[in-house]
């Protein structure tokens, strides 16, 4: 019965997560360590993060700019190569 609690209250603050931009595993941190104790806390949830991040990832791929990150990364690293020079 606790694993379907866990489930329902990780579902919802995986929705309020996507929609909010993050802040999920806040919400989660003390269902688990109340249904699960303290010692497996972190291990669940920072796998639950790591199950996560690549869903949303499929999810909102089609809204992901490429081209204007290619710019901030010729700012910051020198160009398309990664090489940086004294003179820029």
């Amino acid at each position: 019965m606790n694993y379907f609690f866990i489930l329902v209250a990780a579902l919802l603050a995986y929705i309020i997560s996507t929609l909010s931009g993050g802040g999920g595993s806040l919400l989660l941190v003390p269902v688990v360590s109340f249904l699960l104790g303290a010692k497996v806390t972190a291990p669940v949830i920072n796998l639950g993060n790591l199950l996560g991040a690549p869903v949303r990832l499929y999810l909102f791929w089609k809204d992901i700019e490429l081209e204007g990150n290619q710019i901030l990364c010729s700012r910051c690293c020198g160009g398309r190569g990664g090489r940086r020079t004294a003179v820029q």
